[in-house]
C-alpha cells in the first residue's frame, strides 16, 4: 500500500477570484494520494474539522457523509464539509486510488440545490455554489493539477 501525505502545521489563506473580483479565503492543510495496491479498503469512521476534496483516479470508494450515501468513482469528486460525520460503507477493490486536499474555509454554508444534490456554499454572497459530488470532465487537467499541488506540497520540505 502506497499512502503519500503532506502536511503543515500553519495555514496560510489561498485567495480565489473570478471575473466579477469576488474573493474567498480558503486555508490549505494537507494534501495526499491513496493507492491500495493489493489490499481491500474501508475508509473509517470520522468527523473532522475541515473540509476534505476527494479525487478518484481508480476503482471506487463508498461513503456516507451525514445521512447521504456517496461512491465516488474514477472522475468524480467528492467534498466531505466539515464537522458531519463520514464512514466507509463497503469495501473497495483493491487497486483503489484517490486523491485528497484537506483545507478550511470559515465562510459557507450547506444547501440543496433546485436538483436536489446537495451542494455547499462559500462565500457571502453565494457565488460559489458547488455540488458535493460530480464528476470531472477534463480528467487530464485535473490529474496534473493533483500531482502539481502533491509535488510542490512535498518538496516544500512542510510534510511529516
Amino acid at each position: 500500500m502506497d499512502l503519500s501525505l503532506a502536511r503543515r502545521e500553519s495555514f496560510y489563506p489561498v485567495e480565489i477570484s473570478n471575473e466579477k473580483a469576488y474573493s474567498l479565503d480558503l486555508r490549505f492543510s494537507f494534501t495526499g494520494k491513496y493507492i491500495a495496491e493489493n489490499d481491500k479498503m474501508i475508509h473509517e469512521r470520522r468527523v473532522t474539522d475541515h473540509f476534505t476534496l476527494f479525487y478518484g483516479v481508480k476503482q471506487s470508494l463508498f461513503m456516507t457523509i451525514g445521512d447521504q450515501d456517496y461512491e465516488l468513482k474514477p472522475n468524480d469528486y467528492l467534498i466531505l464539509p466539515p464537522f458531519i460525520e463520514h464512514v466507509g460503507t463497503k469495501e473497495s477493490e483493491p487497486g483503489l486510488t484517490y486523491y485528497w486536499v484537506h483545507f478550511f474555509c470559515d465562510d459557507y454554508k450547506l444547501s440543496v440545490d433546485d436538483n436536489g444534490r446537495e451542494c455547499v456554499i462559500f462565500g457571502q454572497d453565494d457565488v460559489y455554489n458547488i455540488p458535493l459530488h460530480g464528476t470531472i470532465k477534463d480528467t487530464a487537467k485535473i490529474h496534473l493539477l493533483c500531482q502539481q499541488i502533491l509535488d510542490t506540497y512535498v518538496r516544500s520540505g512542510l510534510f511529516c
